[in-house]
This record gives structure tokens, C-alpha cells and sequence, in this order.
């Protein structure tokens, strides 16, 4: 739905909505995607729970402001006493991942080595989203350096979109990127986030709680009170680091 459109979207989105058969699951898919318009979401979902209390709606994506507006509406905003189920699926420990691409590849049928799983978890990480799509190509008969090209280079697009789409709900978008950048070369501490970004110490402090807390793609070292660096969960969050450029921004 093109939720741009305002009053004419919510009008067309509910439409659509009351026209399906009862009790229909609807997924909304990668939720984050809808940035500035999230008031018109919003509103549409009040009228759809009004309306039709017997359909369920799945959201999925990151942490995004449209998810927090969900989580955290206060008394006057339209989803207030509506918060949803929230189920976060976390990366998984390397165990369980190699078991996973084990169990994945002896139902498939397809010969394999260890050393390419344990290459394949070492590029992509332990995500099960990205595991189950390299193994899916395996299963269809790509060989193991092709089919990890080919989910790494879509992971990092769709991570770097993940970062463009937080960085643009920031009031100070362009630090953010410094930061986001300078996190790309590896981990650092704190006073040289706040050095290479210029960002206030409220505003760094906010940002980096909201990029390892909410979306999950930081996570925070800490071996002793004065030792505590930030990095990436993974080499894709990273790599898509490098990418970002103040243009895109511009562009929105």
C-alpha cells in the first residue's frame, strides 16, 4: 500500500482490508519500510481493529518507529491498550546454527563439506533468516561459494537499508552516518563515537541504546567500567556501514 497518499491510503488499505474472508491472517512484511507515514498506518489499523476484531495482523521487520508507536501509544494515540505479542528472534549460538545447515543439507540430499558451513556461518552469521535462504539455495543446487555471494550481497543491501531507514528518523542524520562509519572500521569506545560524530552526550548515549537495545545491530563490550567499546553483531551490519553516503539521505 502506498501510504504516501494520506487520507486516500487509509481509505483504500481499510477497504481492502474488510473486503477478506473471516478470521485472516494478514502480514506486513518489513514494516520499518513505512518511515514517515506512520500516523496514516496507525490510524488504519485503529479502524481495521474496530471494525474487524476477528482478522490478525503479523508485523515483522526491525525495531522500527512504527513498532515502538505500536509498543509505547499513550492515552490519546489511536492504538493505545492494543500492544501486540512481540516475539524477537535473536541470532543464534554457532552450535545451533551448524546444526541447523547439518540437519538442512541430509534432508536435502546434497553433499557437503564442515569447512563450508563453518564458512558460510563466518560470513553470514548466526541469523536464522539468512542460514534458511543459504541453505535454500544449496538445496537448489548452487554451489556453496555462489550461494553465499549471492545471500551476503542481499543481506548487506537489505542492512544497509536497515541503517539508512533509522539514520533518516534522527534529527541529526548526517552524525549518525559519522558515527555508523566510523563503527565500520571496528570496535570503539564511546569517547571516540562522540569525537568522530560530534553528536551531544544525551544524543549519543540515545543512539547507541537504540542500536543495540531496539534494532539489535550493535552490541556493547564491556570488560570493566573503563573499558567499554561498541561494534556491529556482524560483518554484513558492517559492511553495509561502509556504504552509507549523506546523499541518500538528501534523497528522502
Amino acid at each position: 500500500m502506498d501510504f504516501e497518499r494520506g487520507r486516500s491510503a487509509v481509505r483504500n488499505f481499510v477497504s481492502a482490508v474488510n473486503s477478506l474472508p473471516p478470521d485472516t491472517v494478514i502480514i506486513l512484511d518489513e514494516i520499518q519500510e513505512v518511515r514517515n507515514r506512520k500516523d496514516i498506518l496507525l490510524r488504519s489499523l485503529w479502524e481495521i481493529y474496530n471494525e474487524r476484531p476477528d482478522l490478525r495482523i503479523i508485523f515483522t521487520g526491525s525495531y522500527s518507529g512504527v513498532l515502538k508507536a505500536l509498543f509505547t501509544a499513550g492515552k490519546k494515540e489511536a492504538m493505545f491498550g492494543r500492544p501486540p505479542e512481540q516475539l524477537v528472534l535473536s541470532p543464534w549460538p554457532v552450535k545451533t546454527a551448524e546444526e541447523y545447515l547439518l540437519k538442512g543439507f541430509e534432508e536435502c540430499g546434497i553433499e557437503y563439506g564442515h569447512s563450508e558451513i563453518a564458512d558460510a556461518i563466518m560470513t553470514l552469521g548466526t541469523l536464522p533468516g539468512w542460514l534458511t535462504l543459504y541453505g535454500y539455495k544449496r538445496c537448489r543446487g548452487e554451489p556453496h561459494e555462489r550461494a553465499k555471494r549471492l545471500v551476503r550481497d542481499e543481506a548487506v543491501l537489505k542492512a544497509k537499508r536497515e541503517l539508512i531507514n533509522y539514520v533518516s528518523t534522527r534529527t541529526e542524520p548526517y552524525k549518525t552516518i559519522k558515527l555508523l562509519k566510523s563503527l565500520s572500521e571496528g570496535p570503539k569506545r564511546w569517547s571516540e563515537l562522540k569525537a568522530v560524530s560530534r553528536l551531544s552526550e544525551p544524543a549519543l548515549s540515545e543512539v547507541l541504546e537504540q542500536l543495540t537495545e531496539e534494532l539489535g545491530v550493535l552490541k556493547k563490550n564491556e570488560l570493566n567500567r573503563a573499558n567499554v567499546t561498541y561494534e556491529f553483531v556482524n560483518e554484513l551490519y558492517r559492511e553495509a556501514a561502509k556504504y552509507l553516503s549523506t546523499a541518500e539521505i538528501e534523497k528522502r
